[in-house]
């Protein structure tokens, strides 16, 4: 499943402690919802055991995680996005809803890009959204 989904790079901020981890995952754009592994968590310094547990359907699935409002930076832009934390052999995935908010995203010919939303409040910087505007399916 992982091979299908489009490879980004992103970067998380807790806001509490302002601890900072670059992340390589994949795009799922079936998932509202960023979801990381609970490895993640304790890199950003988030005590998991304070933070209220919640069920979420996915799937085919129920999962319980830990939702937590993180500072996250794609394509040059820096926003604030709900990231549910969980235990998961599966890597980060990037959902759908920050980025649909923020960026316009065409796929076509294998490829998936990624534009500056009309109408987003968000501060881009071009240099950076250049340098992951083709991010590629399968790339590694």
């Amino acid at each position: 499943m992982m091979d299908a989904l489009p490879a980004v790079d992103f970067a998380l901020k807790n806001l509490a402690t302002g601890k900072y981890v670059e992340i390589h995952g994949h795009f799922d754009q079936g998932s509202d919802v960023t979801n990381m592994p609970t490895v993640y968590a304790e890199q950003l310094g988030v005590d998991l055991s304070r933070e209220q547990s919640i069920d979420v359907e996915t799937v085919g699935n129920r999962i319980t995680g830990y939702l937590v409002n993180m500072e996250m930076e794609f394509g040059g832009a820096q926003f604030n996005a709900p990231v549910l934390f969980r235990d998961t052999s599966t890597g980060p995935l990037l959902g759908s809803d920050p980025i649909l908010r923020n960026f316009t995203v065409v796929f076509e010919g294998g490829k998936v890009m990624f534009f500056p939303a009309s109408g987003s409040q968000t501060v881009l910087s071009l240099k950076m959204l250049a340098l992951r505007l083709a991010t590629t399916l399968g790339a590694k």
